[in-house]
């Protein structure tokens, strides 16, 4: 049902172009034949008709009226220079071989001194001393250092 519906809409669309249409020939031709029934008259002025502008032609138009109404000269306007599309070549760097790497330098192994053996006798023996000589001293100090020492808070660094 709905797709009769349908054909009797288009069928109808199409007989009222057609009509429109008709009209208008019958119309062109009653006044072709008005005017040539009429030789002495001159035939009614029509206004001419031009091609449609381009859009860029309206623009410039626009402009060139607009400069007009500011009292500014009117040129022609000046081509606008094209870029050259930039060339990307991809190359790969060659970067300069490398040196050979240089042997390290040997370094001496740090030794662990467990507590005061040989020094003793160049410092004078302070109780405090002794205690840093081993890891557990010096873990004790750091942490009297954090308990003692300044605030974090009020540190400059």
């Amino acid at each position: 049902m709905e797709q009769l519906v349908l054909l009797l809409v288009i069928a109808a669309i199409s007989l009222v172009n057609w009509l429109i249409e008709r009209s208008a020939k019958l119309r062109e031709q009653r006044r072709r034949e008005k005017e040539a029934s009429n030789p002495g008259q001159p035939p009614p002025v029509s206004s001419p008709s031009f091609p449609e502008p381009s859009p860029r032609e309206e623009i410039e138009d626009q402009m060139r009226r607009m400069l007009e109404s500011f009292g500014l000269p009117v040129e022609d306007p000046k081509p606008i220079p094209q870029k050259p599309e930039p060339v990307f070549v991809f190359e790969e760097p060659i970067a300069p071989p490398l040196p050979p790497p240089r042997p390290l330098p040997p370094t001496p192994r740090p030794t662990l001194r467990r507590g005061l053996e040989k020094s003793t006798s160049a410092r004078p023996n302070r109780p405090w001393t002794s205690r840093l000589g081993s890891p557990h001293g010096l873990r004790e100090a750091m942490v009297l250092r954090e308990i003692l020492g300044p605030p974090k808070a009020l540190s400059e660094s």
